[in-house]
């Protein structure tokens, strides 16, 4: 081995030396730049944890007042929050709704205790109580209003169509008593076209809307009382 191959190897390991050294303070940098940013995410986990706290009193009252209105007077909604070691995307909140309809009856897990209809009440409650302080300016409801039917439905269209004073509200249903709330009507149809199944939408005006709300009303049959109480119900006069 010559001195020349001698000083190549010096120079390789002296590099190799520098690489480490160089790796190392790049380890503890990272460390301390993970040690901040985690407890960054503490703080702000803390906080946000807090906050939620604070506001769930006030929802719940608020979506007590709402279910009211939609037929569930003695309606109780707790929340139980608590701060889990793990986090995700929302934090490390948990939270638990517990739900009851009925006076005597003591507040359970939500999805163990609410039937379909109460389940379609409250969740039309708490997005009606979120939307209006989300910023969003379209919200869409797909069949809310599942499982209810008569003055309750009524009650729901009522609910719906109030936040269209602050967004745009798009609703789809079948009841009659939440679509004759609308400013306007779209039907919504699936057509097989070439064997390929194609969903149409068919805007409907004047007498096209009392049609389509009869049929809503009495089947495929449209009676003269049916296409009377579609009149009533949009109080359309032709």
């Amino acid at each position: 081995m010559t001195v020349s191959d001698l000083l190549d190897i010096a120079q390789s390991v002296g590099k190799q030396l520098d690489d480490a050294v160089t790796d190392s303070s790049r380890l503890e940098a990272l460390e301390k730049e993970l040690a901040e940013a985690t407890a960054q995410r503490d703080r702000l986990a803390a906080r946000l944890h807090k906050e939620r706290t604070g506001c769930l009193s006030e929802l719940s009252g608020q979506l007590r007042s709402r279910l009211a209105l939609l037929g569930i007077p003695h309606a109780r909604i707790e929340f139980s929050i608590s701060e889990k070691p793990l986090y995700g995307p929302l934090g490390n909140t948990h939270l638990e709704i517990l739900f009851s309809a009925n006076k005597d009856v003591p507040p359970r897990e939500l999805s163990r205790i609410a039937s379909g209809g109460e389940m379609s009440r409250l969740m039309l409650c708490i997005k009606s109580v979120i939307a209006r302080h989300s910023g969003l300016s379209t919200i869409i409801f797909d069949e809310v209003d599942m499982g209810v039917s008569g003055k309750i439905a009524d009650c729901m269209g009522n609910m719906i169509h109030e936040l269209s004073d602050c967004m745009q509200v798009l609703a789809i249903t079948h009841l009659p008593q939440v679509a004759a709330k609308g400013n306007a009507h779209f039907l919504v149809k699936k057509e097989m076209v070439r064997e390929v199944t194609e969903t149409r939408l068919l805007p409907l005006q004047g007498e096209d809307r009392v049609r389509e709300l009869a049929r809503m009303l009495s089947g495929s049959s449209i009676t003269p009382a049916a296409v009377q109480n579609a009149k009533d119900l949009l109080n359309y006069t032709s």
